[in-house]
């Protein structure tokens, strides 16, 4: 895999708690749940993570799938228990049976790095087009990785520039780097620099600076109405997180 295609380790920033879920619901015992996840969140937000993890192991126990997707996150991190993949794998495939999109992507992220789980790029592509189908955005970064990179899937740039469009759009950073390579050197379609400039663009405003300085080597071989007309384009982009970007 080229270190000049500016990839990122194929590996989740994990959120503690899944957005898309909550505390346990259909229980007798409900409010006592939920207010044990709060408990837990709280703990967490002080650092005290043996009690946060304590807690949200006891509504895991209870089928409650953003508690399962945090207690696998956490024992993936060493965080108020030991570091231990083959248990983070045992609770991210419950929450992950239980469709929590950032689940799914964890899924992806330990078979590709083979952590609790032989390496298995394969697996890892299906786990990942799971959470893409959700509209987990690193998992469509990521299936932009794989299709560059051949790895679980044959090569393929231009599916690879579909993915990181994807990812692009969802306001990911990585997948709008790349996207503005592929479009500045023609990997996997045409070659449009003026697409270029605006996700490079876009990835500069979102933090990365390597995006800032080929956005600013890219401007040097185009005329200045492109350049106009790709700041402006830039501009509006960036203020729509990546959804306006024609």
């Amino acid at each position: 895999m080229s270190s000049k295609f500016w990839l990122r380790i194929v590996l989740s920033a994990l959120l503690l708690v899944a957005p898309e879920v909550g505390a346990a619901t259909g229980s007798p015992d409900q409010a006592e749940l939920s207010a044990k996840f709060a408990a837990a969140n709280e703990a967490y937000d002080r650092q005290d993570y043996a009690r946060s993890f304590a807690l949200f192991r006891e509504v895991a126990e209870q089928g409650d799938a953003a508690s399962q997707f945090n207690v696998g996150n956490m024992y993936k991190a060493g965080k108020g228990v030991a570091a231990n993949d083959g248990e983070a794998m045992k609770w991210f495939r419950l929450a992950a049976a239980q469709k929590v999109g950032l689940a799914q992507l964890a899924l992806g992220v330990m078979y590709a790095e083979g952590r609790g789980v032989s390496r298995n790029y394969a697996e890892a592509v299906k786990w990942n087009r799971l959470a893409a189908a959700q509209g987990v955005a690193l998992a469509d970064y990521n299936l932009g990785i794989a299709y560059h990179a051949g790895q679980g899937v044959a090569r393929n740039d231009a599916e690879a520039r579909k993915w990181f469009l994807l990812a692009a759009q969802g306001d990911d950073p990585g997948g709008q780097a790349n996207l503005g390579r592929m479009y500045a050197n023609g990997e996997g379609g045409a070659k449009d620099t003026v697409k270029g400039y605006i996700w490079y663009s876009v990835a500069a405003d979102n933090g990365d600076q390597r995006s800032a300085d080929a956005r600013d080597s890219l401007e040097e071989t185009m005329t200045p109405d492109q350049v106009a007309a790709a700041r402006d384009s830039a501009m509006r982009c960036s203020q729509s997180k990546g959804t306006e970007c024609d």
